[in-house]
């Protein structure tokens, strides 16, 4: 048997969880694997619903803050994240021994308060762009905060996870100490997403896509993403494909924006909203498309890039983030300048008008992705909490 380390994680970030803890297919294997190393995980989160709720798994507390998607989420989530880890703090006050991990900033702001307290560690994680902020993300005001919080409490951390090593160079401009800033990054599970089970998938047939072709999204709506550009790029795209379909894959704040303006540019008809795919299931719909295309504005790594490449997808990606790691352009994948629906329609119409002048990109796309392999990316972030103990 394993022997724990003896110290608890305490996990604080405005992501969205289920309630049950093993709901969160992708999440709950992270922590699984981080909680038989350490005693104790407790997880301070976003419900998906309106109500607060605690569950527990072996050594695994999951309590989750309801979410009104109003900018009241913002107030609620620093009030009872903050009471919540306190209570956590004091329940775990013999151990001496706790680490207090912001996964996303404002999280970040209330670990870096507790952690004041005796025996506690602060530790940040850095996903996005946040010293690199465009003007199509934030209003001036907006990208000042973020930066400066980031700036302001990535200072106090033991040490900064970045996701991609684009994200660190953007953190050590900003002035973050070299010493505090370790390189963890988003991984994929190649035996999860696995080519060779799902290569001969009559899914495209099963959803009637067999005679289009089929221009594939997955991810969140959100600004962050840049679906508007894809979407903006279809009236040229099927001006001179006219089998084209966008097939789109995932939810989120901008669902309704996006399909309203399907409807003000008058392609409703091929664009297809199809809703979130539970996880389990996701590695088969990679299989339908005849070009991926990840559209984003700000981007710290892009997993379902990294997906993508595992599912030996042919690639467009904005020249943004981490997306500039993964993709070599030309090579693995093709990048285009963010937010330019034009030079999307250009790559997305020449790929799929000849699709074979572009298989060398999915056979190296393949071969780069096991670099981000799920079992080389969990040793690094383990790594990552073990440091927030030692001296």
């Amino acid at each position: 048997m394993i022997k724990k380390i003896n110290a608890t994680i305490i996990n604080i970030g405005m992501h969205e969880y289920s309630p049950k803890f093993t709901d969160n297919k992708l999440n709950s294997r992270v922590w699984i694997e981080i909680a038989n190393k350490f005693k104790k995980i407790d997880i301070i989160a976003q419900s998906n619903d309106f109500q607060f709720s605690k569950d527990n798994y072996k050594n695994i507390n999951l309590y989750c803050i309801p979410k009104t998607h109003s900018f009241l989420d913002y107030f609620l989530f620093i009030a009872f994240s903050f009471l919540i880890g306190i209570k956590i703090y004091f329940e775990n006050f013999k151990l001496r021994k706790m680490i207090y991990n912001g996964s996303e900033i404002i999280g970040g702001f209330i670990a870096l308060i507790i952690s004041i307290l005796p025996g506690a560690t602060y530790l940040q994680e850095i996903q996005g762009e946040n010293f690199k902020l465009s003007k199509e993300q934030y209003s001036l005001i907006k990208a000042f905060f973020i930066r400066w919080l980031s700036k302001f409490c990535c200072s106090f951390a033991k040490k900064v996870r970045v996701v991609s090593k684009i994200v660190g160079e953007e953190a050590k401009s900003a002035g973050i100490n070299p010493n505090k800033i370790i390189y963890v990054p988003t991984r994929v599970d190649l035996k999860f997403f696995n080519y060779n089970k799902y290569k001969n998938s009559d899914l495209r047939k099963r959803l009637r896509l067999d005679k289009n072709k089929v221009v594939l999204y997955i991810g969140r709506f959100h600004p962050d993403k840049g679906t508007e550009y894809l979407i903006k790029a279809m009236p040229k795209v099927l001006e001179q494909v006219k089998d084209a379909k966008l097939f789109l894959i995932g939810g989120g704040e901008q669902e309704q924006y996006l399909k309203n303006l399907t409807k003000k540019i008058h392609i409703n008809k091929d664009i297809i909203f199809y809703g979130k795919v539970e996880h389990d299931k996701i590695p088969e719909y990679y299989t339908i498309g005849d070009v991926f295309v990840m559209p984003s504005i700000s981007e710290g790594m892009g997993r379902s890039a990294l997906e993508a490449m595992a599912m030996k997808n042919i690639i467009i990606a904005s020249k943004v983030g981490g997306l500039k790691q993964i993709i070599i352009n030309n090579k693995n994948g093709i990048l285009t300048e963010p937010g330019n629906p034009d030079e999307i329609a250009k790559w997305i119409i020449k790929i799929l008008k000849n699709k074979n002048s572009f298989q060398r990109l999915r056979a190296n796309a393949y071969e780069n992705v096991k670099e981000f392999s799920w079992e080389t990316a969990m040793k690094k972030y383990i790594n990552y909490f073990e440091e927030g103990i030692r001296k």
